[in-house]
């Protein structure tokens, strides 16, 4: 594709507490929206980038390059960015570049003058105790690694760094940084400098001026993922698995799976589809390299969270994946704030009925003949997990 000098971008970001679309011709900002949210992005961000193409009065085949934040930030938000991107990329042929939140922010903070006083220190959250963070001189030029670091040496850090220069904090976490720093002198707090779509654009331009064309950005981890799935006998040595958010993207690959793992009742392409477009939609797939393994599908009903599919290939059954899925969803429906969670499983299922078990789900009630088995029909049980005594 032979793209202009200055080529159409859609950048976004959806890594932190916020998703954000922004579409724009070289200088002009042709469509822009932002929303404050700390759950839901996978929900959310294809909507918001379909609904910022049509204000651009765009088809979506005429981006040439798209721009994503790579991290850091949750690691559901970090994979709903990137395959968004790659399948927005592949359908499109757009060009794709990636950069980092720091990035996005130094990028949009050096808009107004060019360049900041003394130092930058860019401050995101984690949603936890420490900090992630970077420097960066007065340009928007990196002065150092990002890093994940506790508060209390985030001083000792920047000494280390840039002696005892003038520093400004910006981020979503700068107010924290700057707690944190309230002993050292020539500290400053930019305000609402979270990292925003407006910024990714500026970076991604950046780059593209720079002579970068693109390319298969990788996602930045500070921190190793809270879920890992564990080794077992049948596992290949040297084989890399990894739980990553469902999108419409792999709404294919999870029919597949679903007519593979339940012959007697499969849900076909567009019934995934539909199921992922409905309000409070979450899920997971579990891969092997790049292979998919395994999917669980879910919905946010409130204080409630439904586990509506979960399934694992049959030869891959007994390696620790179904229990890797399972824990992904009941730690999201945790940080939703939902009570309980609630599922359905066949009686005849005495493989599923233990893992439920093992894990504090506890039979509520049964629906009397629900799954067909042939000719015959089999009752469901219906279990639940109190998610405050698990």
């Amino acid at each position: 594709m032979a793209l202009a000098a200055e080529p159409l971008v859609l950048a976004f970001d959806a890594t932190g507490f916020a998703c954000s679309v922004a579409v724009a011709a070289g200088e002009t900002v042709l469509a822009r929206d932002r929303l404050a949210t700390r759950y839901g992005h996978a929900e959310r961000l294809l909507p918001m980038i379909d609904d910022a193409i049509r204000r651009a009065s765009l088809l979506p085949s005429a981006i040439d390059l798209i721009g994503t934040t790579v991290g850091p930030g949750s690691f559901t938000g970090i994979r709903v960015s990137l395959s968004a991107a790659r399948g927005i990329a592949l359908a499109t042929r757009a060009r794709l570049i990636g950069v980092s939140g720091f990035e996005a922010v130094a990028a949009e903070i050096a808009r107004p003058v060019g360049r900041t006083p003394g130092y930058l220190l860019i401050a995101l959250e984690s949603r936890r105790e420490d900090l992630y963070i970077q420097i960066f001189d007065g340009a928007g030029g990196p002065r150092s690694e990002p890093k994940a670091v506790m508060p209390a040496l985030l001083r000792t850090v920047l000494n280390e760094s840039i002696g005892e220069a003038p520093v400004s904090v910006a981020g979503d976490a700068a107010e924290r940084a700057a707690s944190a720093l309230s002993r050292r002198p020539g500290v400053a707090v930019i305000e609402a400098s979270a990292p925003d779509a407006a910024g990714v654009l500026r970076a991604v331009r950046r780059r593209w001026r720079a002579g970068e064309r693109g390319g298969k950005p990788l996602p930045l981890y500070l921190r190793a993922p809270g879920v890992t799935l564990p080794t077992s006998r049948q596992a290949v040595r040297g084989v890399s698995r990894r739980i990553e958010p469902i999108s419409p993207v792999t709404a294919g690959a999870v029919s597949s799976f679903h007519g593979t793992c339940f012959r007697e009742d499969p849900w076909d392409t567009p019934a995934i589809i539909a199921i992922m477009g409905t309000p409070g939609f979450f899920g997971w797939i579990a891969w092997e390299d790049e292979q998919p393994i395994g999917f669980v599908l879910a919905s946010d009903l409130g204080e409630e969270c439904e586990i509506l599919s979960l399934g694992v290939l049959p030869e891959r059954r007994r390696t620790g994946c179904a229990s890797a899925l399972l824990a992904s969803t009941c730690a999201e429906a945790k940080q939703r704030q939902s009570r309980s969670v609630v599922l359905e499983v066949a009686a005849d299922n005495k493989a599923a009925r233990g893992l439920y078990a093992d894990r504090g789900f506890v039979s509520v009630g049964y629906r009397p003949n629900y799954y067909r088995r042939g000719g015959r029909c089999v009752d469901a049980l219906i279990l639940r997990l109190d998610l405050a005594r698990s």
